[in-house]
């Protein structure tokens, strides 16, 4: 089953940008892809993606790409970070924004590619849900932080849900897998 949807600015946001983000879902596998297009591309700050890609925290400090998956009727979900490196994270939560740890459980690294065109740029991943111990139905947000060369930054995701950028509150996981 494939999924498609557009991710949008939080308020006073600058740029001339497109962000699409699509997701597969087959048995345990989720594939996605984020996909920013527009003329304000090319000032985003988008390192190239490194041979060897490396799990680090604090990915969201600079351009990053987030997922937010969750149990339905839980409050535990997990946070994965990719950032244009190919370096990447994945968090455990208890609930919102309490109980953080890196997850442990039988993860492997993602599978990130990533591609910059003229006005466009594709990150690309897949994750091993099983792996993580998340048992369906799944609800899921998509998030982006871009940092363009003036160290401006915007913050996009499926939905906002709040006074200020937080993509942890689950009101904004709308997508059901």
């Amino acid at each position: 089953m494939i999924f498609e949807h557009n991710l949008k600015p939080f308020e006073n946001f600058q740029s001339q940008l497109d962000l699409k983000i699509s997701f597969t879902f087959n048995n345990s596998i989720l594939q996605f892809n984020f996909l920013l297009s527009g003329v304000d591309v090319s000032r985003l700050k988008l390192p190239s993606v490194q041979e060897k890609k490396e799990r680090k925290d604090g990915l969201w400090q600079t351009t990053a790409f987030e997922l937010f998956i969750g149990e339905k009727d839980s409050s535990r979900y997990i946070e994965l970070n990719l950032a244009p490196t190919g370096d990447w994270n994945v968090y455990e939560f208890t609930s919102e924004r309490q109980g953080m740890k890196p997850s442990a459980v039988g993860l492997k690294t993602p599978f990130v590619e990533a591609s910059l065109g003229k006005d466009s740029y594709k990150i690309s991943g897949t994750l091993d849900l099983q792996a993580l111990e998340l048992k369906k139905p799944l609800e899921v947000s998509a998030t982006a932080v871009l940092e363009f060369s003036d160290n401006h930054k915007e913050y996009w995701a499926i939905q906002h849900s709040g006074e200020k950028p937080d993509f942890h509150k689950r009101a904004s996981f709308v997508v059901s897998l």
